[in-house]
């Protein structure tokens, strides 16, 4: 009986070995990592970062590297977390082994200006869903413009508003459109607005050098 055992111990120890070495060979890895999508976010700090992740063992065994073993869900989580900008990544390896990484970026609805001040440069792109995810200036900003006032400043890649609060922020300059159809502030833009009471927004409108300021009400609004 103890010889069988050392034959079964012999044996694992090899199978062991074998499936080592298996996932090292460099038919089993990857070879290049291509980066697709990224028009905003700069390719070199995303390639390198997934780069980062693959290199290393599991275990000082097993290569991360190894097609097999690819950390994908990790991949996927820290490119989402470095990298605000970033809404969704998806990873395939093509058949040469390459690791294709596709992401999909933020798309700014608006600017937000978290300290109140027109006078500020402290802004940031803000997403959809309500998502801080980039430094901006409102100088060269061609989106809707918030400014509110707030103690501190959400991290990017965190919503800065209740969900509700921010879909009626959003709808509010197309709402003004619809309300100021067929008056004579019909041909006016509105390029900013600022957060007051719950609820109250004063909304500047501009069209060439005129400015006008009104207070709306977005729950009251249609």
């Amino acid at each position: 009986r103890l010889w069988r055992l050392v034959v079964l111990g012999v044996l694992g120890v090899a199978v062991l070995v074998g499936g080592v070495v298996l996932t090292r060979l460099e038919r089993f890895q990857i070879a290049a990592v291509s980066i697709a999508g990224a028009t905003e976010v700069p390719v070199m700090p995303l390639q390198t970062t997934v780069e980062e992740m693959l290199a290393g063992h599991y275990a000082w065994l097993l290569p991360r590297s190894n097609l097999w073993f690819l950390p994908r869900e990790h991949i996927v989580e820290q490119l989402e977390r470095q990298f605000p900008a970033v809404a969704a990544v998806n990873l395939a390896v093509a058949a040469d082994h390459t690791l294709r990484v596709t992401v999909t970026e933020r798309q700014a609805v608006a600017t937000v200006c978290p300290h109140g001040s027109e006078a500020e440069v402290e802004c940031y792109s803000i997403d959809a869903s309500g998502t801080l995810f980039s430094p901006v200036k409102t100088t060269t900003s061609e989106n809707f413009v918030w400014y509110v006032s707030m103690s501190t400043t959400p991290a990017l890649g965190n919503t800065m508003f209740d969900s509700s609060d921010w879909a009626n922020m959003v709808a509010l300059p197309e709402q003004l459109v619809g309300a100021l159809a067929g008056t004579v502030l019909s041909n006016y833009r509105a390029t900013t607005a600022t957060a007051e009471m719950a609820g109250d927004y004063r909304v500047r409108l501009e069209n060439g050098g005129d400015i006008i300021s009104l207070l709306i009400n977005t729950h009251n609004s249609s």
